[in-house]
């Protein structure tokens, strides 16, 4: 009897118990009872052979195209757990209740995947699609059949053990990938599951890229942005459910996936998990893993796989050029530096242009500023000491205006907390006053020597937030803030799936919950949040995880990052009442020329430069009250701060 051979789709004699043309042996492609029988014709057309792969969501078979006369591969949407087919038949038994609903649901996205890739009929980079029906309860996908193997199994099996590539294979493939990805992030779409899996070497020395099951226009803003993610290849965006609107997943998340893929193939090693990077970062550079990888590649796949979204290269143009060697890739490191920067460029034409170090960058707002030289002395700056992250930005802004000021000394000193307002007291009756002090909480009679107008004259309050119209307030409580905080809420979202748009409604989510607020915070928190069912704990418990939300102010963010990375959301608390925070007084002194330092230096920390070192260099706790590094803080941590200070204007204070 004549037969068709699953696998080169040539008749033989069924007499032969392997296919003469091809060697295939029937019945060793570990196909399961209820996959498509070997044989079947689906719509009218296409003749199912041998399996070529099933998992989770899908079969997938060889087939043969009758009318085209020529191979093809074919995907069937074919959940587990979902569906079921009665053994040599062809339709697919399916459960009802929840399962039914998950898979119609799926079968959409399986058509949005087929829709999707067939675009790209003609990219050599991109599996081809030729044809997309539903049948038998369920649906299919006719694609171009690839003769090779995937990325993951040649570095298992071709690599002698090592699962490493040399340079120029790892650079060849990764540059065929961004080819792809070009294409796709020009209509709006990301693949979102770029890795080994899904990269294809083809025997004719193609490579393309396939499984767009997990893709999504990042455009389309009325689609949802499911989890679906490959450990160790997906970035930390990757692993929340979002609302396209607010969703930060775009270019640079296949850029991460990328980065990844290029970290295996250069090391045989698999990155660690983007999650718990975002807690601990023990990443290690392919170069300490592999020696033989040049600096420029080992500085692309880092910078490629920076947790924080905003810190990677945001086009795979960039990412190409870099790979290519067409242009010198920009570090983490020096992208944080150039990002926290970038807006305060405008700051005069004499220092746009020389940003590169800080001293000189600082030269431009001296230029602009000081009328005349100043003196040559000394000023001692009290500060307390347990604020070490104020302690080092003061001494490098110091040093960028000693630098600036020829003669000019600033001699810090940290008096500990418990001793600071004695120690002012003290100085204050002996009439030695510090010329400079930080004055937070500091009983107001130490504060009645010296006059604070020479410093607001000094600065232009137009370029700071809040200052000007609150000029004569200042003057009277003596004490120039630098810094302001909010009260906020922060969602530990792994406890509570908060979506609303207004803090109001949080008295709904809270009810029954747990809230954590400090005991001087309650009565606030009570009267803002409608939440008086809920139980009230220390805010430790909220670091620990074990609270909904902690009503706090937004000074404390850095510390909730740390705690619950990636598991946080902070809401806005409408009505709450802000403060100033880091605020300095000036000591009086005999020697004018003191007077004179002190001022000039108080002045400055309210510039861009002085508040880029204190609250996004050093992460001092707060909000800088200078304009230009509001916005740099808000860009640097939009994620957090984007929307909570969209409309610095609209704040509230305790005075007001």
């Amino acid at each position: 009897m004549i037969i068709k051979c699953n696998d080169c789709f040539q008749d033989y004699d069924s007499e032969n118990a392997v296919c003469p043309h091809c060697g295939y042996v029937p019945g060793s492609d570990h196909r399961e009872l209820n996959h498509l029988p070997a044989g079947t014709v689906l719509q009218n057309r296409y003749i199912i052979g041998r399996i070529c792969g099933f998992g989770g969501f899908g079969v997938t078979y060889k087939a043969f195209d009758t009318q085209l006369e020529h191979i093809v591969a074919i995907k069937e949407y074919f959940p587990n757990g979902t569906v079921n087919r009665v053994p040599g038949t062809e339709n697919v038994v399916l459960f009802t209740g929840n399962r039914l609903k998950e898979y119609r649901y799926g079968l959409q996205r399986f058509l949005d995947e087929a829709r999707m890739t067939a675009r790209y009929v003609s990219h050599k980079n991109i599996v081809n699609v030729f044809d997309y029906f539903e049948a038998n309860k369920t649906a299919y996908i006719v694609m171009e059949y690839l003769d090779g193997i995937d990325l993951a199994q040649f570095l298992e099996t071709s690599t002698g053990g090592t699962e490493k590539l040399s340079v120029e294979q790892a650079v060849d493939i990764a540059l065929n990938v961004c080819n792809a990805l070009k294409e796709i992030h020009k209509d709006g779409v990301i693949h979102r599951d770029i890795s080994p899996d899904n990269i294809f070497l083809c025997l004719n020395d193609t490579i393309k890229i396939y499984d767009f099951g997990a893709a999504r226009f990042s455009i389309d803003k009325d689609k949802l942005l499911t989890v679906i993610l490959k450990p160790g290849y997906a970035p930390v965006e990757q692993y929340v459910e979002q609302d396209a609107k607010v969703s930060n997943q775009g270019p640079w998340t296949d850029i991460y996936a990328l980065g990844a893929t290029i970290y295996k193939m250069l090391t045989g090693v698999k990155p660690v998990e983007s999650m718990n990077r975002k807690i601990r970062d023990d990443l290690k550079p392919p170069k300490e893993l592999e020696p033989s990888v040049p600096q420029y590649l080992n500085d692309a796949v880092m910078r490629a796989m920076a947790v924080e979204p905003h810190l990677r290269f945001q086009t795979v143009g960039e990412f190409e050029a870099v790979l290519k060697q067409e242009k010198a890739v920009v570090t983490v490191d020096e992208t944080i530096r150039l990002r926290k920067r970038k807006r305060l460029r405008g700051i005069a034409a004499a220092s746009a242009a020389v940003l590169v170090g800080a001293g000189v960058f600082a030269a431009g707002w001296f230029r602009q500023r000081k009328a005349n030289t100043l003196p040559p002395v000394s000023v001692q700056v009290w500060y307390r000491a347990s604020e070490t992250a104020l302690g080092k930005a003061l001494g490098e802004i110091g040093d960028v205006f000693c630098e600036n000021n020829e003669g000019v000394g600033i001699e810090l000193l940290a008096i500990p907390d418990a001793e600071y307002q004695a120690k002012l007291t003290e100085a204050d009756r002996a009439q030695q006053m510090p010329v400079l002090f930080q004055s937070d909480g500091v009983d107001i009679s130490v504060l009645s020597t010296a006059p604070l107008e020479p410093v607001l004259e000094r600065t232009d309050l137009s370029g700071v937030w809040f200052l000007e119209e609150r000029r004569e307030q200042l003057l009277a409580e003596k004490r120039i803030p630098l810094g302001f905080d909010m009260p906020v809420f922060y969602l530990n979202t792994a406890r509570c799936g908060y979506d609303g748009e207004s803090p109001a409604q949080l008295s709904a989510l809270t009810e029954g919950g747990t809230a954590a607020v400090a005991e001087e915070q309650r009565a606030q928190f009570a009267a803002l949040s409608g939440s008086e069912g809920c139980t009230q704990t220390d805010p430790a418990a909220f670091y620990a995880g074990e609270a909904d939300l902690m009503f706090a102010d937004t000074a404390v963010c850095f510390a909730v990052r740390e705690a619950l990375p990636g598991q946080y959301r902070i809401v806005g608390a409408d009505g709450a009442s802000c403060r100033f925070v880091n605020s300095w007084s000036l000591g009086s002194t005999e020697n004018p020329g003191e007077a004179k330092v002190a001022q000039w230096f108080l002045a400055y920390l309210l510039s861009d430069n002085a508040q880029d070192y204190c609250y996004i260099r050093n992460t001092v706790p707060g909000l800088p009250l200078n304009r230009t590094a509001l916005d740099v803080y808000r860009d640097v941590y939009r994620n957090d701060m984007e929307q909570l200070l969209s409309d610095p204007a609209a704040c509230q204070f305790a005075s007001e």
